[in-house]
């Protein structure tokens, strides 16, 4: 991420953020919710680079301006569903019936929260 970017001025103002991944069959899903704050990370940055990168950062890793997001992770959910499409649309078919979350019937729910 550029450290002039609009992005980061918003972190600056704001630091909270959610982050949100589903998996490429869409049976999983993690949703990540903490502070964020930019960062220089140079053996981390090296070990993330990508030479597409080069597109938003011309100078490559040197590129003054180039920045990591770090997350500091407070609450964390994850969710699993049964990896057949049939499965899930059969739960979510049961749960516009009978009114229950489809969460409640089928899979795999996990929350946490860091204590502070």
């Amino acid at each position: 991420m550029s450290a002039d970017s609009a992005k980061a001025r918003e972190l600056k103002k704001d630091p909270q953020v959610s982050v949100t991944y589903v998996g490429e069959k869409a049976d999983r899903c993690i949703a990540i919710s903490g502070r964020a704050r930019l960062e220089r990370n140079a053996p981390k940055m090296r070990a993330l680079w990508k030479p597409l990168y080069k597109a938003w950062f011309p100078q490559g890793l040197a590129d003054p301006d180039l920045r990591l997001l770090r997350v500091t992770i407070e609450r964390a959910e994850y969710w699993k569903t049964p990896s057949s499409a049939l499965v899930r649309v059969w739960g979510s078919a049961k749960a516009l019936l009978t009114g229950e979350s489809f969460g409640e019937q089928v899979g795999d729910h996990k929350q946490m929260s860091r204590k502070t």
